[in-house]
Parts: C-alpha cells; sequence; structure tokens
C-alpha cells in the first residue's frame, strides 16, 4: 500500500494524515498518528491509536487492544524505545 494511501486513510479515520512509522507488529507495518484534534481525541477515547497495514489490508486500532502495540514500542513514560520511529 503507498505511502498516501495510508495517509489518507489515516484522515478520514483520525482527521490528521500525519503519521509516524514506528516498525512491524505482529506481520503489520504500524503507524502512528501524531497531530491530535478534537475529533481523533474523541475517536480514540484517550488511548493510543495506531494505524496497521499488512499489504493491501489497513486497520484502524484504538482503545484498549492498542494497548499491547504500545507497549512494543513506548515505555512507561511514553518515549519511543529502540529507536522506533520514522516521521512522514
Amino acid at each position: 500500500m503507498l505511502l498516501e494511501e495510508i495517509k489518507e486513510y489515516t484522515q478520514n479515520k483520525t482527521g490528521t494524515s500525519k503519521i509516524n512509522y514506528l516498525g512491524k507488529w505482529n506481520g503489520y507495518d504500524v503507524y502512528e498518528p501524531y497531530e491530535f484534534n478534537e475529533q481523533s481525541a474523541q475517536i480514540s477515547g484517550g488511548y493510543p491509536s495506531f494505524i496497521l497495514v499488512n499489504g493491501n489490508n489497513i486497520q484502524y486500532y484504538c482503545g484498549i487492544q492498542s494497548l499491547d502495540i504500545a507497549s512494543k514500542f513506548f515505555d512507561e513514560d511514553g518515549q519511543l524505545i529502540n529507536n522506533y520511529g520514522k516521521f512522514n
């Protein structure tokens, strides 16, 4: 899937097209929307949100299920670990 398609999907789901590529998780490329607004805050309910991409399959994750993903890429203070992250 092209980066522009991922950004468009993210824009439709969260209200922003700004994403940060974090790395791989369970066979998916993981992106994090990184500019939040009122729309994205209401959708996520305060939980981290991620865009997962595997081939042409794209999914939006937020809520309690997103905590497993967050624990791979962020420490308990919310800082990126292991040099993950590439802003797009």
